[in-house]
């Protein structure tokens, strides 16, 4: 399967139940301007897990998008609010689960596990952070962390 049939089958299937134009949660915001948003396609995970049988937790969103490269995000956006890193990383690997179940055989150029985080994380919380991975697509990866209110694609551009 390619990648535009892919996206379209997933819009197709989620555009009346989990697909959202949001990237706002927990007054924590990741900014998509200077993205073209017809080339994204956004889970809002917890409307997934409303309208489907997911077990497990989830990620705020799963982003589908196209920049120079087929690229899948999964964002947890944690607004400042004490962060629970062991229970994140499960919600960002969840979602990164979701997208490979979504996307079938096809497999993004890039895969970019995100914490939006503002303010600081207690010792033994960044501790756990720092040595967290999940994987995709056989991959093992470090989430990388972002304050609220960042640019995704001032993220991407830098990668």
């Amino acid at each position: 399967m390619t990648l535009r049939p892919a996206l379209a089958r997933i819009r197709s299937e989620h555009r009346d139940c989990c697909l959202t134009d949001s990237y706002q949660e927990n007054r924590c915001r990741l900014i998509t301007t200077g993205l073209y948003h017809s080339s994204l396609t956004t889970i809002h995970g917890s409307s997934y897990q409303v309208n489907h049988c997911w077990q497990g937790r989830l990620c705020d969103r799963i982003i589908f998008g196209i920049a120079d490269e087929f690229f899948v995000c999964a964002v947890e956006l944690k607004g400042g609010q004490s962060a629970d890193v062991s229970v994140a990383i499960e919600q960002i690997q969840g979602g990164l689960n979701l997208a490979r179940e979504l996307l079938q055989t096809r497999l993004p150029e890039k895969c970019y596990p995100l914490l939006l985080y503002s303010g600081s994380m207690p010792r033994k919380e960044r501790e756990v952070f720092l040595k967290g991975t999940v994987s995709y697509g056989g991959k093992r990866n470090l989430i990388d962390r972002l304050d609220c209110g960042s640019s995704l694609l001032n993220y991407l551009n830098k990668q």
